[in-house]
């Protein structure tokens, strides 16, 4: 993906990972560094692929990971790899059987069976092997707000970890629960309950990274705006975090994909971090497209992202359909300026208090401001930063200076997200966001990659659907 290269906009190679049947490859790691192996979940088959990545465009399957090796998880999500090139992996859906399971510190949990609650955080090692699996439950009924699971569980739990980021130096790491996931996915059948969309977010202590402990579990509060459905309020389906990165900063966001909002907390190595409201995508929804309605909810946000150097907040928006009644939402890219807030320490004054500022913004000084919005037909879910910058020397570096990112248009079929299966870039310039029109289709010339394609490196097998990015390049380009 070198500008310039001659391959720039071509499908040089591709890695399969059959022959399981509804795989469903979902998502890696948000950042590579040199000498990380590539972490990549099969969400239904609940399998785990590690790929060496040192010889690209040359790529090699270095580990699997089976339902055998976790227990007392599955469906694999996302992944947040540490310094020693071990990772963490979240395992959004309850044990592979029901009933009691055995974690690796001896501790027991009761869950209703595969792809169910509760989920569980999974310690790997470099090529994939399973050092321990930590539960995401706590010993305790989870009742603030409701948290149902379908069957029924005797404790309430919204344990379902999806989103992880961590701060290596502050020995804390963040997973934030979406959903049940079962129960989410058996379009067109709708789900069961909108409270199997989940309001809690997780923190860890990662003193000891092999034996990951759960720290505290905390609800995001609900906002001003009434959803037209239960799971459209602010707090429901909390499917990305995010932390911030300098050694000043403590703080972390979570986003809510059905509930619209964005949260922010100044500390998150004290016992309890407390979570505020200071974003709602009523907000940019109405500045991309005025015809429609001040509403964030539904508005399907997901990836998330401080960019390195901590100035700005980068967000992908899906959009929501429109119905008889609803005018919907279009899909975007969100760039918000966060260094008012981040400025603000242990003590910020932004809150999304008001029906008012849910339209128009928080009232505070400090409230994060829209940068720009880009327009993204066909869905954006995912996205990732290009955290690799070519030097004079011509060998590739890592930077804090972003100045690219990408995102892709899927998210889960069964769902009724499905997007436009297209892969983008987009050039950054002080938080300001461009197409890359170089970025062209190999077969059909149009700007960005299409994956509704015939044929691929490995041989004619049709159309396929992009979830997840990273930026990489071999380990004899980079210094």
């Amino acid at each position: 993906m070198t500008k310039g290269a001659k391959s720039y906009g071509k499908v040089v190679n591709t890695v399969t990972v059959g022959p399981l049947v509804e795989n469903e490859p979902h998502h890696m790691q948000y950042l590579w560094h040199k000498g990380d192996n590539i972490f990549a979940g099969g969400l239904f088959t609940d399998v785990t692929y590690v790929l060496d990545t040192s010889q690209l465009p040359k790529l090699q399957l270095k580990g699997i990971n089976l339902p055998t090796d976790t227990l007392c998880g599955s469906v694999p999500d996302a992944y947040w790899v540490t310094k020693d090139h071990k990772a963490y992996g979240t395992y959004m859906g309850g044990p592979d059987v029901p009933g009691p399971c055995t974690y690796t510190d001896g501790s027991v949990r009761v869950g209703n069976g595969f792809a169910g609650s509760p989920g569980e955080l999974v310690r790997l090692d470099a090529n994939g092997k399973t050092i321990a699996e930590a539960p995401a439950a706590t010993t305790k009924a989870e009742t603030e707000q409701r948290c149902d699971s379908i069957p029924l569980l005797s404790l309430p739990t919204c344990a379902n970890p999806h989103g992880v980021q961590a701060r290596e130096d502050l020995d804390t790491l963040v997973t934030s629960d979406y959903n049940e996931p079962r129960n989410i996915i058996l379009n067109p059948v709708q789900p069961l309950s909108s409270y199997l969309r989940r309001p809690t977010v997780r923190f860890w202590d990662i003193s000891e990274q092999d034996k990951p402990k759960l720290k505290s579990v905390t609800f995001l509060p609900d906002g001003p705006r009434k959803g037209r459905v239960a799971h459209h309020e602010e707090s429901r389906a909390a499917m990305e975090v995010t932390v911030t990165n300098r050694p000043g900063h403590k703080g972390a966001f979570a986003e809510t994909m059905q509930g619209g909002a964005i949260y922010y907390t100044p500390d998150i190595t004290v016992d309890e971090p407390k979570w505020q409201q200071v974003f709602d995508l009523g907000i940019t929804n109405k500045q991309v497209d005025p015809a429609s309605d001040a509403y964030g909810g539904g508005s399907n946000g997901a990836w998330i992202q401080t960019s390195l150097d901590d100035k700005y907040l980068y967000h992908a928006v899906a959009g929501r359909g429109a119905t008889s009644d609803d005018k919907g939402s279009k899909p975007y890219i969100l760039t918000l300026d966060i260094q008012k807030l981040l400025a603000s320490g242990d003590s910020p004054a932004c809150r999304i208090d008001t029906l008012e500022e849910s339209h128009e913004g928080g009232a505070e000084s400090d409230c994060p401001a829209v940068v720009d919005t880009l327009e993204a037909p066909g869905g954006p879910h995912w996205g990732a930063l290009d955290n690799l910058e070519l030097g004079s020397d011509g060998y590739y570096h890592e930077t804090t200076d972003v100045k690219r990112l990408a995102y892709s248009n899927y998210f889960v079929a069964r769902t009724g997200l499905n997007g436009d299966h297209r892969l983008c870039l987009v050039d950054i310039e002080d938080g300001r966001l461009t197409r890359d029109e170089e970025f062209r289709d190999e077969n059909t010339g149009n700007t960005c990659i299409e994956f509704n394609r015939g044929s691929w490196p490995h041989g004619a097998w049709g159309p396929a659907k992009p979830h997840s990015m990273l930026f990489v390049t071999a380990d004899a380009d980079i210094k």
